[in-house]
């Protein structure tokens, strides 16, 4: 829940209005009642409910949960899905809707790999994929090479020889540099490229807290921010989504 537990939401809008009287909140109130509206009186959503968007890159995929997000961040949330699983097709880039960056808050086991895959092949992009662990890298190559995505891992001696584009690249956070390394030869490579940054939650708490990245902060959170401006799209996800990713994602 955004503070505490409201069993009806129109309750926690009303108190939330009474309680934030600042001057450029009262105007967000009324995208924060459509985004809440379509719960039920437990806040569970039931139905996708489009938001009036915002001139801005980022689209919010709301699934399941009520953020743990400011006003500000409440009312970019663009829809509420209570579907069994993520479909590719909520990644979608058009004219109409020129959003590139999706930030998806959803538990495990809604397939979130696999959507982000699906769309890869629809797009006929390859796939970027970031983690803080290994083995979260291994198993993300497992799965690529499982939906039929070439890949090749950060630590492979032919990272560097393969063809831009023709290979999805799995690496940990702390090799990021090789792979910008790779793609900064040509402007134009990482729009080849769909970046994936599963468990992101994880991933910023590590960039900003990690004691391996000491000597190196500074330069992993430039290489990272460079790849969430140039990707040709950008899906983050997690089981919670906080303020603290939204600001690392708007800083790119």
């Amino acid at each position: 829940m955004v503070a505490d537990v409201y069993s009806d939401h129109t309750e926690w809008l009303q108190t939330f209005t009474q309680t934030n009287k600042d001057a450029g909140v009262e105007s967000c109130i009324s995208n924060v009642s459509n985004a809440l509206d379509g719960h039920d009186d437990h806040g569970n959503a039931i139905d996708t409910i489009p938001t009036k968007k915002k001139e801005n890159i980022t689209e919010v995929i709301h699934f399941l949960q009520l953020f743990i997000l400011n006003i500000i961040n409440i009312a970019r949330i663009s829809c509420c899905d209570k579907l069994q699983y993520l479909m590719s097709h909520s990644y979608k880039v058009s004219v109409e809707d020129p959003c590139r960056v999706f930030v998806v808050e959803s538990c495990t086991g809604t397939g979130k790999t696999t959507s982000v895959v699906n769309h890869a092949v629809e797009e006929n992009k390859c796939i970027i994929s970031l983690s803080c662990v290994k083995s979260q890298v291994t198993t993300h190559a497992l799965e690529f090479a499982k939906k039929g995505l070439p890949t090749v891992r950060y630590d492979n001696r032919s990272l560097h020889k393969i063809e831009i584009g023709k290979a999805s690249i799995v690496s940990t956070i702390d090799s990021i540099s090789k792979v910008v390394a790779f793609l900064k030869r040509d402007p134009q490579n990482a729009l080849k490229y769909i970046l994936f940054l599963d468990e992101f939650h994880s991933v910023t708490q590590y960039i900003i807290f990690s004691s391996t990245l000491v000597t190196r902060r500074r330069s992993v959170m430039a290489d990272l921010q460079w790849l969430i401006a140039n990707c040709y799209t950008v899906i983050v996800a997690d089981n919670v989504i906080t303020d603290l990713e939204m600001a690392f994602i708007d800083s790119a």
